[in-house]
């Protein structure tokens, strides 16, 4: 389907537009969404220029463009002929100092702090806090991903294809963009999988069962376990504090949220 509509904002239809649909469903949808009154258009850099939608109050970027110019490009989609809009862009801890590439090339973005973000889920007038709501929303993705082979395959090669494109950033740009310094537990988490980064490329997707089979396996292998006389490991207090900076929503310095880098051995 070329757009479904949204099961968490009411009554707001979901557009998508790639590189693989046919030509006659990319018009399809470019027509479609640009008549609507609300809507939200997935797309990738397809429709970052030559594309005249009217009306568009917000562009969202999840990932920073591989390329200025593809910056410039993706925002100029709002704010057209004089009209007001938007652009917000998301940028991990290790990236922050691509604001001040962006004003090199006289473009102010205002940095936003992402606990601003995350209270707006937190509903007035209630002690709440976000991690609690965030969490939540985090676990619902989590179980649609796993409810369904067919969404772990996806979601998989999301986070590959994810991977593969930060590698393409220019040479000027890789001290902020660089493998090395992504936190790979984290992005996998971003794309709803459960598993170590090491577990992603593996052929055997498997949704969540409750199957008597799966729980005979886990006990096959406690009591394996314990023949071999294995004891639950100890976490110095030093592992700890970092495993809880570690954590998905956790607010820490630039250096405490890089990800883990290798070293070569000098021969």
């Amino acid at each position: 389907e070329l757009h479904i509509l949204s099961t968490v904002i009411p009554k707001v239809r979901l557009f998508k537009l790639h590189g693989d649909l046919l030509q006659r469903d990319r018009t399809t949808t470019f027509n479609e969404f640009s008549k609507s009154k609300s809507g939200i258009l997935f797309c990738t850099d397809v429709a970052a220029r030559g594309l005249d939608l009217p009306n568009v109050a917000k562009i969202v970027q999840y990932d920073p463009p591989t390329d200025l110019k593809d910056y410039v490009h993706r925002v100029g989609r709002t704010a057209r002929l004089g009209k007001k809009g938007d652009a917000i862009l998301f940028l991990l801890p290790s990236e922050i100092e691509y604001i001040n590439v962006l004003k090199t090339h006289e473009i102010h973005a205002e940095p936003v702090q992402v606990e601003a973000l995350l209270e707006i889920f937190v509903p007035k007038n209630k002690n709440k806090d976000y991690k609690v709501i965030a969490t939540d929303i985090q676990l619902r993705f989590e179980e649609y991903i796993y409810s369904d082979t067919k969404c772990i395959t996806l979601a998989r090669k999301a986070y590959s294809s994810f991977i593969r494109a930060y590698a393409t950033h220019s040479a000027s740009e890789k001290h902020i963009f660089h493998v090395k310094k992504l936190h790979l537990g984290h992005i996998a988490k971003g794309f709803g999988l459960r598993e170590a980064p090491s577990n992603i490329n593996s052929n055997n997707p498997k949704p969540n069962s409750n199957s008597s089979n799966s729980k005979n396996k886990m006990k096959k292998k406690k009591n394996g376990d314990e023949k071999r006389g294995d004891k639950p490991r100890n976490l110095s207090l030093k592992r700890l504090a970092e495993e809880d900076v570690n954590d998905e929503f956790a607010i820490g310095s630039y250096s405490s949220l890089l990800g883990p880098t290798t070293k070569r051995k000098k021969k």
